[in-house]
């Protein structure tokens, strides 16, 4: 019943690429091409250096190199922000295929930039299924059940392609905040509460981030393994307690209080 939605989206796709290519590809080399010249550059000049500098070459190096990369990060990020501003303008005007491609186009250009990971993400797995079906009910009058779950599994999936990208080349550091997104997109859109637990207690571990934390303990009671919840959240609170703020601490301790009185009653 979606051959008419997925053959227009497949066309816009494409016929959208072919404007690309012409529009943004030359400015895009000449942006890495630029990286390149400047990278050969600083690396000779810091090579020509009299035997008294280079005996402090470990400074002059990382300065040198600091200085490369910050001119082509900066041109990097400020190439970017303009993709990221036309995929704003694609995303408000609800255009799947260009969205889609810009978002990848953004953060392939400044793969550092945890912002734009996280934002596309939330625009393909929430946004973009309310796109879907609006565009399904336009068609058919009416999107059944059966289509809205298979509409959520396909933007789950693509979303979990993008945050799975994303971990490999984000700095640790940011981890925790896209395995927190992964779990959110196995629990409400994947329907896969398992999966979601196993990323939310990654989450949790990789960060102290007591939201995840709760968020799994909360799913494992209401699927009825209250001992690995218990054992999990004990666990979690030993770890980290002294990171969390009043409120994370009031809600650990009832949590765990509601923990011990179950226990009693056992």
């Amino acid at each position: 019943m979606t051959e008419q939605i997925a053959d227009s989206y497949e066309g816009s796709v494409v016929s959208w690429r072919h404007r690309f290519n012409g529009r943004y590809l030359m400015p895009v080399f000449c942006l890495f091409f630029w990286g390149f010249i400047a990278d050969c550059w600083f690396s000779h000049v810091s090579a020509d250096k009299s035997e008294a500098v280079i005996l402090d070459r470990d400074f002059s190096g990382a300065t040198m190199s600091g200085f490369s990369g910050l001119m082509l990060g900066d041109l990097r990020g400020f190439v970017a922000d303009m993709f990221w501003l036309q995929t704003y303008v694609a995303w408000r005007q609800e255009d799947y295929a260009k969205t889609n491609l810009l978002i990848g186009m953004t953060c392939r250009i400044d793969p550092q930039n945890e912002r734009m990971w996280i934002r596309g993400g939330d625009m393909i797995a929430m946004d973009m299924v309310g796109w879907k079906m609006d565009a399904y009910e336009k068609v058919y009058g009416h999107v059944p059940e059966i289509e809205i779950r298979k509409i959520f599994s396909e933007q789950g999936r693509l979303a979990l392609m993008h945050y799975r990208e994303a971990i490999v080349v984000l700095p640790r550091r940011y981890h925790g905040d896209i395995l927190l997104q992964m779990a959110q997109v196995y629990l409400n859109r994947m329907e896969d509460r398992d999966s979601a637990v196993e990323y939310f207690k990654l989450a949790a571990w990789a960060g102290a981030r007591p939201f995840a934390a709760f968020q799994a303990t909360r799913i494992l009671y209401n699927d009825g393994r209250p001992e690995e919840a218990e054992r999990f959240l004990k666990q979690y609170v030993n770890e980290f307690s002294k990171g969390f703020t009043e409120t994370q601490s009031i809600e650990a301790k009832r949590l765990i209080d509601g923990i011990e009185a179950r226990e009693e009653d056992i």
